[in-house]
C-alpha cells in the first residue's frame, strides 16, 4: 500500500468515525417540547394539591442574588407588574413549566423558579416582605393550571 492510499484510508476512517460520533450526539427533544406533549395529554383545568410555603428575598433565605429568579427576572419588577412569582418542585414543573401561570386561591402566580423538594409536590410563594411570608406560613393548597 502506497503512502497516498494509506492517507486516503486514514482520512476515510476519520470521516466515518466523526460521522458516527456526530450522529450519536444528535440532540434529543428539549424539555419544553417534552412538556408540551405531556400538557396536551392532560385535560385542563388541572388541579394539583401541593404543600405551599412562603419566602421573601433576604440573603439568609436565598443565594448571593436574592432578587433574581431562575428565568432571569427581577422579582421586584415582576411584583410591580402584578405577577406574583412562585417556585415549584420538579414534579409540579412537569405540568407547569417555567414561564407558565398557575392559580392559588384565585390568585395568579408566575412560575419563575424551581425548588428542591424531598417529599415532592411542593411550591414556594414569593412575598415582598418577611411579615407577609410569615403570615402565609406553610399550607396545603391546590395549584390550578388553566387553559
Amino acid at each position: 500500500m502506497s503512502t497516498r492510499e494509506a492517507v486516503v484510508a486514514i482520512v476515510a476512517l476519520v470521516f466515518a468515525f466523526g460521522f458516527v460520533l456526530w450522529s450519536s450526539l444528535a440532540p434529543e427533544p428539549c424539555a419544553s417540547e417534552v412538556r408540551a406533549v405531556e400538557l396536551r395529554a392532560v385535560r385542563l383545568p388541572l388541579r394539583i394539591p401541593v404543600t405551599a410555603t412562603a419566602y421573601n428575598s433576604e440573603p439568609a433565605q436565598t443565594d448571593t442574588s436574592p432578587f433574581i429568579e431562575a428565568v432571569g427576572d427581577d422579582l421586584r419588577r415582576l411584583w410591580a407588574r402584578g405577577l406574583a412569582p412562585i417556585a415549584v418542585s420538579r414534579d409540579v414543573e412537569r405540568f407547569a413549566p417555567m414561564g407558565s401561570t398557575v392559580w392559588v386561591r384565585e390568585t395568579p402566580f408566575f412560575v419563575a423558579d424551581r425548588i428542591p423538594c424531598q417529599a415532592g409536590w411542593c411550591a414556594d410563594l414569593w412575598f415582598l416582605s418577611k411579615p407577609e411570608a410569615l403570615k402565609w406560613g406553610r399550607r396545603q393548597v391546590v395549584l390550578e393550571i388553566r387553559p
